[in-house]
């Protein structure tokens, strides 16, 4: 005889129970999760929240977004961005069936997140990790903005990665210049140095004169543009 499962039912007596330790009371994570949809059924949605969270405790995975959606909502007084994150992160790791909304939807959370760094540390890649999961599954007009999100985070790392090849540029053309200017000082004081018999100067009309020393002293010759040759005695 084949066993049928059927699913746990809500009973009564499990709304408003809780322990000592502050969680609910169920017979199951399924049963605190499907108290939890009742309760956001009937919009009482802080009820339904200590029976969702209960549930994500015991590893109830399909708490992890209405959760999330939750604490994502500004009109909620429990407003809490950075929890919602917590969420949204978890069902996204969680849900089995990308084409869900709650995949995608927690996608675009995270992605945005991500992107603005305001509730998340900005990570653009992280943020286009999940911009083109949220862009793969989304559904009609999500799809538009998801493709409009995705540019936005390229157009933002291509940015990044110019400023990058300029400055890595940069520090190349100041070591380039700094080699130079070594180099200079270096034959600077070369030449500064050299011994007088090697040293060349100009005088007049003169070309390429050259010194040398003898027992006389020290002589400089001159070769003059008619080719005759000029002496100058120290």
């Amino acid at each position: 005889v084949p066993v049928v499962h059927k699913a746990p039912e809500v009973e009564p007596f499990d709304y408003g129970l809780k322990s000592s330790s502050g969680k609910v009371l169920t017979r199951s994570a399924t049963a605190t999760y499907q108290v939890g949809q009742a309760l956001l059924k009937a919009k009482k949605n802080e009820e339904a929240m200590a029976y969702l969270a209960a549930a994500a405790d015991s590893g109830e995975v399909r708490s992890y977004y209405p959760l999330g959606l939750y604490y994502s909502d500004n009109k909620s007084k429990n407003h809490n961005p950075e929890l919602a994150a917590y969420y949204y992160h978890k069902s996204a790791d969680a849900v089995k069936d990308k084409s869900s909304e709650e995949y995608w939807r927690s996608c675009r959370f995270l992605s945005e997140s991500f992107l603005n760094g305001d509730v998340l540390q900005k990570n653009l890649d992280e943020a286009l990790h999940y911009g083109l999961e949220y862009q793969r599954y989304a559904i009609g007009s999500e799809k538009a903005h998801a493709t409009s999100l995705v540019k936005e985070i390229r157009s933002q790392k291509h940015e990044i990665a110019v400023a990058e090849q300029r400055r890595k540029a940069e520090i190349q053309r100041q070591e380039q210049a700094r080699k130079v200017s070594t180099s200079s000082v270096q034959n600077q004081s070369r030449r500064s140095s050299a011994p007088a018999t090697q040293r060349q100067t100009s005088e007049g009309n003169g070309r390429k004169p050259y010194t040398y020393t003898d027992a006389f002293g020290e002589h400089t010759v001159y070769t003059m543009e008619d080719g005759t040759a000029k002496f100058h005695n120290k």
